[in-house]
């Protein structure tokens, strides 16, 4: 378990494919940190900042087959967002002890860009280090919602449907091609760079009470 220096923020990161509810347990986790007097900012990858809206644009607006960019190209421009957010907002805000959840890092892109798209998932990890700090590549708390491909692929379309909004460039992908997302989350972030494998399937407080612990343990109580 991690140790709590109230001195400086904790960088807290949610994941997950699309549909695993990553921005509504997040949200729980923001009410119940303002109930406790906790300093938070809630950030998201892409679009937390005027390039990051730029840049979502570019990567979520579906494209003609002579316009559509590979996922090397994507993994770029998604790491473009990352260090503009990331040394602008996120770490001056934990060095003032403010504590940072993220919807998404770049296990996103090894989970899209690299085990479904394709890219050498060694290269990219090797260029997201070489050009991030080591404070964002391996977070304070990192947490991934689940989901079965059935229960993934049946809120995706009731949410579509709510919405009328339709479906975004990635999001009208194949359903192989979330399949191997959902393996790459497993593979890389929760196995081989420790991140939390938070089953998603139930109601919202059933959900939240398997992660309640992780980011509001008992220690932090006592710290505060």
């Amino acid at each position: 378990m991690m140790a709590i220096n109230r001195e400086r923020g904790r960088y807290i990161v949610w994941e997950g494919s699309d549909g695993a509810g990553k921005s509504t347990q997040m949200k729980l986790a923001l009410a119940e940190s303002a109930r406790r007097g906790i300093e938070t900012l809630a950030v998201r990858e892409p679009g937390y900042t005027q390039l990051g809206q730029e840049l979502r644009g570019i990567l979520l607006t579906p494209r003609s087959e002579e316009e559509e960019f590979d996922a090397e190209t994507e993994a770029l421009i998604y790491l473009a967002d990352r260090s503009h957010l990331y040394r602008r907002i996120v770490a001056p805000a934990l060095e003032r002890g403010i504590d940072v959840h993220s919807d998404r890092n770049w296990w996103s892109s090894i989970a899209y860009q690299a085990a479904a798209g394709g890219v050498d998932v060694e290269k990219l990890i090797a260029t997201t280090k070489l050009m991030m700090p080591e404070r964002y590549i391996e977070p304070d708390i990192g947490l991934v919602l689940q989901l079965t491909t059935e229960e993934r692929k049946r809120r995706k379309l009731a949410e579509a449907i709510r919405s009328g909004i339709g479906l975004d460039r990635i999001e009208q992908r194949h359903d192989d091609y979330f399949e191997r997302v959902d393996q790459g989350y497993e593979r890389y972030a929760i196995r081989r760079f420790g991140a939390y494998g938070i089953n998603a399937f139930g109601p919202e407080q059933e959900v939240a009470s398997r992660w309640w612990g992780l980011v509001f343990p008992a220690e932090l109580d006592i710290a505060n």
